[in-house]
């Protein structure tokens, strides 16, 4: 936003006033209808509908009505909906093109903004806007000192009423001292307050009731019940979905968010880094080395292929050497393993063929006619011979060196990162999120927050205009306003005022009573997933199930980033080159 085109901006934010405004005044009038007889002779109603009526923005003149709008905003009114996205995304040409900001790109990273990561996301926009509000407030406290210093100055030149050329060129270099760092500190506060409202954005979404999900965990489970059905694989190939079920079944670290509010960065003065862990969040990390956001991520190399020297490891090794120089090699059946392979022992063959196939690295293909036939996919097949066998030496280290697997593993992993980039940017798997999401978004969900366990219903989107939601509305307006009061506490004051970054954490919702249940779950067991009364047996039972044809068909249109899959992450093309095998 702050390197964008001006005038873009402006009309982009332009827009959003006038969107704004005019969902305000929609909703005020849909209030106004439903007044009861006795709630229309309250004075505070009352006073709203004087103030109101009395409005000339609100009330244009007649002959205005038709063209009214804020000036240089786009023509479409509610640019949040599909018809204004499209819009500023074409005519204005704000959305971001040809880069890992598109907007299908972004929107699958979007895991930021599901509980307990937008905890994360929001803390760590806080901070830097905390960091950035005690900037200004030291600032403002230089350019005070340099004005005090001018007016003694100022003061002693008026009554000695002598020339002192020394006290004159002191008095103005003060003075511009005082200018410049008054300079600096209104850049700075702009700086917190803009980081603090975009992580303001996390804060609220962190009350949604579509939000208390982990965004990929419920992708996992479903590629997992997908497994279940008999209509699984008409949708990907059966390379795409192995790739696919890798992550599902074999990353469990990819899921494993931090739910303990005390581990989140602010939370007390030992809590200095941010643990966000989501894709977006590792897609900021400002490292060249994709290795990086693999680790950050939770990924790993499978276990079979983690020990050199083991079955599984012997017979892969040999496997790829042989499919460097013959393709053909990629399929075997298990006769011809068990005659060319190291592993001559049917038992040794058999034992490490299983781990491998359940670690999803080599495919299992059983024919009705013919023999089975096992597959080591392409990616798995080295396309550097010199780099592959360098790998193998270093592995295996020698009478001086010991052994060194380090080029071998990072091989490994980058096919692993290539999966999860398939995962990641698989359509109908985002769609089993978005489809629980607007569920509870729509539903609503009770929950009960960290600080006064007050319990409260929470939906989203308009749907939080239903009658049972007024006490969700104030609270988590009430927590935004102290995430705001906070940073302008610091640049008036040097000081939160006792607004705490805990404070704030302790009133996000952390437990939640589905409809149905006798009593509330914290959110990290609400996702266990071996409980089958909690939210995965929810979602094979309800959600998934009523998933239609028109969600399936989000996934023969590909990739969840318009098709431009390469966009995904800046790591795409990394990975896909020489780093594989």
């Amino acid at each position: 936003m702050k390197t964008a085109d001006p005038k873009v901006r402006w009309t982009l934010i332009q827009s959003v006033r006038q969107e704004t405004f005019f969902r305000l005044k929609d909703i005020y009038n849909q209030l106004k209808g439903s007044l009861t007889d006795t709630e229309k002779t309250d004075k505070n109603v009352q006073d709203a509908e004087t103030m109101m009526e009395n409005n000339e923005r609100v009330n244009p003149k007649v002959k205005d009505k038709l063209n009214y709008k804020f000036k240089d905003a786009i023509l479409q009114d509610y640019i949040s909906g599909v018809p204004g996205q499209i819009n500023l995304l074409t005519v204005t040409g704000s959305g971001a093109k040809g880069n890992t900001n598109e907007y299908g790109a972004t929107l699958a990273r979007n895991a930021c903004h599901f509980v307990p990561e937008s905890w994360h996301a929001w803390a760590g926009y806080h901070q830097q806007a905390r960091e950035a509000a005690k900037k200004a407030w030291d600032f403002q406290q230089s350019a005070e000192t340099a004005k005090e210093a001018a007016a003694t100055i100022y003061g002693v030149l008026s009554s000695s009423g002598e020339e002192q050329t020394d006290s004159q060129a002191e008095y103005h270099k003060n003075i511009e001292e005082a200018e410049k760092a008054e300079q600096a500190a209104k850049e700075a506060a702009n700086e917190a307050l803009l980081n603090n409202g975009f992580g303001d954005h996390y804060l609220q979404d962190s009350y949604a009731a579509g939000h208390m999900i982990n965004k990929t965990q419920i992708m996992q489970w479903f590629v997992q019940w997908l497994d279940t059905q008999s209509w699984t694989m008409d949708f990907a190939s059966a390379e795409t979905w192995h790739k696919i079920q890798q992550i599902a079944y074999k990353q469990p670290g990819l899921a494993a968010s931090i739910y303990d509010k005390s581990q989140v960065q602010g939370a007390d003065a030992t809590q200095t880094t941010n643990r966000a862990k989501n894709p977006q969040a590792v897609e900021d990390i400002k490292k060249d080395d994709w290795k990086v956001r693999f680790d950050a991520l939770g990924l790993q190399v499978p276990a079979s292929l983690q020990t050199p020297g083991s079955p599984e490891r012997t017979l892969m090794e040999w496997w790829q050497t042989h499919a460097m120089s013959n393709t053909a090699a990629l399929e075997q059946t298990q006769a011809s393993l068990l005659s060319n392979s190291p592993l001559k022992d049917a038992t040794n063959l058999n034992s490490a063929l299983t781990n491998l196939v359940n670690d999803r690295i080599v495919r299992f293909d059983k024919k009705t006619f013919g023999a089975d036939k096992y597959i080591l996919p392409t990616e798995y097949m080295p396309k550097d011979q010199e780099k592959f066998k360098s790998a193998l030496a270093a592995s295996k280290g020698d009478a001086t060196t010991p052994g060194d697997d380090t080029q071998y593993q990072r091989m490994a992993a980058a096919v692993t990162y290539q999966d999860y980039l398939e995962f990641l940017n698989n359509a109908y798997l985002q769609k089993s999120t978005n489809a629980l999401h607007n569920v509870f978004c729509e539903n609503g969900i009770k929950v009960y927050d960290g600080a006064s366990n007050q319990l409260f219903r929470v939906y989203g989107d308009d749907a939080m205009f239903n009658k049972d939601s007024a006490i969700g509305v104030k609270h988590s307006g009430e927590t935004a306003n102290m995430s705001r009061d906070a940073i302008r506490n610091i640049i008036k004051l040097g000081n939160d005022g006792g607004i705490t970054t805990q404070n704030i954490l302790t009133r996000l919702p952390n437990s939640v009573q589905p409809d149905g249940a006798s009593a509330p779950v914290d959110i990290a067991t609400w996702h266990h997933p071996t409980r089958q009364d909690q939210l995965k047996a929810y979602c094979e039972k309800t959600v998934f199930p009523s998933m239609g044809i028109a969600d399936k068909f989000v996934a023969l249109k590909g990739s969840a980033s318009s098709g431009m899959s390469n966009f995904i992450s800046k790591d795409k093309e990394k990975v896909h080159g020489s780093e594989a095998f």
